[in-house]
C-alpha cells in the first residue's frame, strides 16, 4: 500500500518521512482482514492465509460477498453429505446393538441361518475360486452394493482425479505468491534506493550552495550561473525521483491486487482440498480400497464371479432359504436393514470380526462428525465475515441481500 504525495516545491521530500503503508486508522477504516479458511482442518493441516479486501470499492465488495455464498453453499452441500452418512453408520450401529441384546433363542436361530449362509457360500467360493482372484469378504462387498458399485467407481476416480488437479492448482498459486511476493519487495527496495538518492542529493545541493556563497564572500564573484546551474540539477533529479516514485506506487498496487487475487483462489482452493480428501479418505475406508485401480480390478472379477456363478446355481435355492429366514429373524428386532447382515453372516459367528466392524463403523462415525463440524465452521466463518461487513458498512446491506437473493442464500438477521 501507497502514500499520497502532498506538498508542494522541495515538499517532495514528504513521500519519504511517510511510511510505506496506511496508517492504522486509516487502515482501521478501509480494511479488516480475517482468515478464509478455518484452523482446525480434519486429517490435513493448512495454514490459514490473510486476504485484504478494500470493502470500499464495489466490485471487490461484491466479489467478497459472493466469495462468501459461494463457502457457505459448498460448505452446507459437504456438511448435508456428511450427516447422511453419519445417520447411516449410528443406524449400523443401533442394529448391532439390537443384534447383541437378542434373546438366546433368538440370537441361536439367527446363528445357525448365518451358519448355513456361510456354508453355503464356501461351496459356492470353492468352484468360484478356480477363476476369480477375490475374497470373500471383497465378493460380499460387491454384491452389498450390486449395480450401484459402477456408481461408486465412478465417483472414486473423479474424486481421485480432482485430488490431482487441486494439488496441481496449490502449487501452483503457492509458486505465484511466492514469485509476487518477491516482485513486491523488489520494488519497495527500489522506492528505498529513490529515498537514499533524494537523501544524498539534498546534501550536495546544500553543500554546493554553501560552496558558492563562500566563494562569492570571499572572491566576490558574480555567482548566479552556478547557482542556476545547481538547482536546475537539484529539479532534474528530484523530477526523475517523483516519476520513478510515481511508477513504483503503481507497480505496488498491481502487485498486491495480483497478490489478493492468488490469495482468494488459495483459500479457494484449500477449502476444496480439504473437502476432497476426507472425501477420499471415507470412501476408501467404505469400500476398503486404496485407490480406484483396485476397486475397478475387484469389480471385474467379481462381475466375472457372477457370470461364473450363473452356471452353478445348484445351492441356491437353500441358499435364498436361509437368507428369507436370517432377514424375518432381524426384522423381528426391528433391525433398520436386515439384508445388509446376510452379506456379513461371518459377523453373526464370529465376535472378532463383530468387534472390527463396529471398530470401522465408529472411525468412520468419527470422521463423518469431523466433516460436519469443519464445514459447520466454514459456513459460521464466512457469515460472520459478512456480518462484520455489514455492521462496518450497514449501507451495504441492499446490495447484500441481492447477492444472498442471487445464491438463494437467507440471511439470519440474528
Amino acid at each position: 500500500m501507497t502514500n499520497n504525495v502532498k506538498g508542494k516545491g522541495m515538499g517532495i521530500f514528504n513521500i519519504f518521512k511517510r511510511k510505506n503503508k496506511i496508517g492504522d486508522e486509516e487502515f482501521e477504516e478501509r480494511f479488516f482482514s480475517g482468515d478464509d479458511v478455518p484452523n482446525d482442518e480434519p486429517q490435513v493441516e493448512q495454514k490459514p492465509t490473510k486476504r485484504r479486501w478494500d470493502y470500499k470499492d464495489k466490485e471487490e465488495r461484491d466479489a467478497f460477498i459472493h466469495d462468501n455464498c459461494e463457502k457457505i453453499l459448498e460448505a452446507k452441500a459437504h456438511y448435508r453429505d456428511a450427516k447422511m452418512e453419519y445417520g447411516q453408520i449410528d443406524a449400523y450401529l443401533n442394529d448391532m446393538r439390537k443384534i447383541d441384546e437378542m434373546g438366546e433363542a433368538d440370537k441361536k436361530k439367527l446363528k445357525d441361518a448365518a451358519r448355513s449362509i456361510v456354508t453355503m457360500e464356501r461351496e459356492r467360493t470353492a468352484f468360484l475360486g478356480r477363476t476369480v482372484k477375490i475374497t470373500q469378504e471383497q465378493y460380499n462387498r460387491m454384491e452389498e452394493y450390486g449395480q450401484g458399485m459402477e456408481k461408486e467407481v465412478r465417483k472414486l476416480r473423479e474424486s481421485e482425479e480432482y485430488a490431482l488437479k487441486i494439488a496441481s492448482d496449490r502449487n501452483h498459486l503457492e509458486n505465484e505468491k511466492e514469485n509476487l511476493a518477491k516482485e513486491e519487495k523488489d520494488i519497495i527496495d527500489k522506492q528505498y534506493f529513490l529515498k537514499q538518492m533524494a537523501i544524498i542529493t539534498c546534501v550536495l545541493v546544500l553543500s554546493l550552495m554553501v560552496l558558492l556563497f563562500v566563494f562569492y564572500k570571499i572572491f566576490d564573484t558574480d555567482m548566479t550561473v552556478p547557482y542556476l546551474l545547481t538547482i536546475l540539477l537539484a529539479m532534474l533529479v528530484y523530477l526523475y525521483i517523483f516519476f520513478e516514485t510515481q511508477k513504483n506506487k503503481k507497480e505496488i498496487r498491481l502487485a498486491e491486487a495480483k497478490q489478493n487475487r492468488a490469495v482468494n483462489l488459495l483459500n479457494k482452493v484449500s477449502i476444496k482440498f480439504v473437502n476432497n480428501t476426507t472425501l477420499l479418505e471415507s470412501m476408501h475406508e467404505r469400500l476398503q480400497v486404496g485407490s480406484v485401480t483396485e476397486l475397478e480390478y475387484i469389480w471385474k472379477q467379481y462381475l466375472l464371479a457372477k457370470e461364473e456363478e450363473r452356471k452353478h446355481r445348484e445351492n441356491a435355492r437353500v441358499l435364498e432359504e436361509n437368507v428369507g429366514e436370517m432377514v424375518a429373524i432381524l426384522k423381528e428386532i426391528h433391525v433398520t436393514d436386515s439384508e445388509v447382515w446376510t452379506h456379513q453372516a461371518t459377523a453373526i459367528l464370529d465376535e472378532g470380526e463383530m468387534k472390527e466392524i463396529r471398530k470401522r463403523l465408529e472411525a468412520r462415525k468419527i470422521k463423518a462428525n469431523e466433516r460436519m463440524e469443519y464445514n459447520r465452521k466454514v459456513k459460521e466463518h464466512a457469515e460472520r465475515e459478512m456480518g462484520r461487513l455489514l455492521q462496518r458498512m450497514p449501507e451495504v446491506k441492499p446490495e447484500m441481500m441481492r447477492i444472498f437473493k442471487e445464491h438463494q442464500i437467507e440471511w439470519d438477521e440474528g
